[in-house]
């Protein structure tokens, strides 16, 4: 394992225990053959997607070559928020658009939130957004490091809006300002309608805010978390 995919898999497996310890909801646990197999899925599950992004590096480089800027940070900084850029796009064609709802209703079917939520997703809709994402990656001419960047940073951030973790108030306010959060992702989650349609991004939380939306966290409440079947 590389140092990225150790570090994904230990932050997965510390945001787990940090949400049982400082929960943001209390939801009715599955059985626990669950957590015991946990890690091992999802060990797998995390090296699976490293494996299909390498893919990536082949493809780069063709239209506009970002090698011409000189700071190799400037470059990381670019590449993140173009495809999270995208992600938001994505994520958000595929609340709009019936036929890509079809497969993206599978991730809201869940009704625990912890870093294994980050990766459930239909098959298809994985398929489609990699293409998406190569095909962007291609055109832009990232390099092998600023996407390693990328992946690392969005692998990160989408274990962590999808814990359970509970913020102390003070970091979630000056967080949730820039960055996507468990309490704001979690609104994303819940059974209402209106909320699903609002907060796609998945680092930058002010794409939501620019384009219009942005849903705040509101109030807590049990079994709020799941697909309304009656609404879609």
């Amino acid at each position: 394992m590389t140092v990225r995919e150790i570090t994904l898999v230990s932050a997965a497996i510390l945001l787990t225990v940090c949400g049982i310890i400082f929960p943001l909801r209390t939801f009715q646990r599955p059985k626990r053959s669950r957590y015991f197999l946990f890690h091992l899925l999802f060990s797998s599950l995390i090296l699976g997607e490293v494996a299909i992004l390498q893919k990536y590096e082949v493809f780069s480089g063709n239209f506009f070559n970002i090698d011409r800027l000189e700071s190799a940070w400037f470059k990381s900084l670019v590449c993140i928020l173009s495809l999270d850029l995208l992600s938001y796009f994505w994520h958000r064609l595929n609340h709009s658009w019936s036929f890509l709802w079809r497969w993206h209703m599978f991730h809201h079917q869940t009704e625990v939130m912890d870093p294994l939520a980050a990766y459930r997703f239909h098959p298809t809709e994985v398929f489609f957004g990699y293409q998406i994402r190569t095909a962007v990656i291609w055109i832009l001419g990232f390099g092998a490091k600023e996407i390693s960047v990328f992946v690392l940073v969005y692998g990160l951030l989408n274990l962590f809006q999808h814990s359970n973790l509970c913020l102390p108030r003070s970091v979630e306010k000056s967080l949730s300002r820039i960055f996507v959060t468990p309490g704001v992702h979690h609104v994303h989650h819940l059974r209402d309608r209106r909320c699903q349609n609002s907060n796609y991004s998945t680092i930058f939380i002010f794409w939501d805010k620019l384009f219009k939306s942005y849903t705040a966290p509101g109030v807590i409440r049990e079994n709020d978390i799941g697909l309304n079947w009656s609404g879609k």
